[in-house]
Parts: C-alpha cells; structure tokens; sequence
C-alpha cells in the first residue's frame, strides 16, 4: 500500500509540474506576442505607375527605377521593409491610383507604410528631367528612397 501511495504522489507531482510548465510557457508566449504587437510596423512601397501604351523613355523610366532598387536596396528588398511596384493604371481596379496620387503621367511614386496605413507618399517628379542620363537618375531615385526611409520627404 505504501508504494501505491509514494507512486500515485509521485504522478500528481509530475502533473503539477507540468501544467505549471505549460502555464509559464503560455504566459511568456503571450507576453512575446504583446511586445511584438506593440513594435510599430513600417514598411515602404516604390510604385512606378504607367499606362498601357508607353514610349521608349516610359520604359526607360520603369528599367532604371527597377535597376536602382534592385543594386542599392538588397536588404530591404530580402526583408520585406521594401517593396517595389510596376502598375498599369488602366488595368481594371487601379483606376483609382491616378487620383490617391494626382497622376498626369508616368511616375514613381514613394509611399510610406505603417501598422498597415498609409502615413505619407512622394512623387518623384525629376525623372523626366533626368532619364536621359541613366547613372544621374539611377543615383536620384536612390538618393530618394533613402531620404525618405529616413523620415524625410
């Protein structure tokens, strides 16, 4: 009898202990959760907005924009902090760009994204300025999203 009531206290210890274990787990996953929540989520979204026909100097613009992002933001592009772009406004559904973003022609457009809202957004309207000259806007469009990374505008 002794032993079947050294054994029986034995497995509710064991129990206890783990229930209690499973609890404590549970309360610092939660507790993970909250401070990952509370963490504000930025993210930055480089559109380049044309429409169905383009000249040579439109795709021009789209080539050096992606050649810019895709050589001077690897990382952020990898961790999802940047994402880049191509829209057709005429396609069904984002007839409503042209007026989110005052679009008289091609452009490329920088647009700040937090906790899923967006907060700010910015024309870069030099690039017809510049398309000529492929290293000149390659270092502008750079220099652009950097500074708006930053929290300038």
């Amino acid at each position: 009898m002794k032993i079947k009531s050294i054994l029986t206290f034995l497995l509710l210890l064991f129990v206890a202990t783990s229930v209690g274990y499973l609890i404590i787990q549970e309360v610092n996953y939660n507790s993970g959760i909250q401070a990952e929540n509370s963490i504000t989520c930025t993210k930055y979204i480089v559109y380049y907005f044309h429409r169905t026909m383009r000249c040579p100097t439109c795709i021009d613009i789209e080539n050096f924009t992606d050649e810019a992002i895709k050589t001077g933001f690897t990382d952020d592009l990898k961790s999802k902090q940047l994402e880049w772009r191509v829209v057709n406004i005429e396609d069904k559904g984002n007839e409503h760009f042209e007026n989110d973003y005052q679009l008289y022609a091609q452009s490329v457009i920088l647009v700040e994204i937090k906790d899923g809202k967006q907060v700010r957004w910015k024309n870069l309207k030099q690039i017809w300025d510049i398309v000529g000259n492929k290293e000149g806007f390659i270092n502008y469009i750079q220099e652009e999203i950097r500074s708006f990374m930053g929290g300038e505008s």
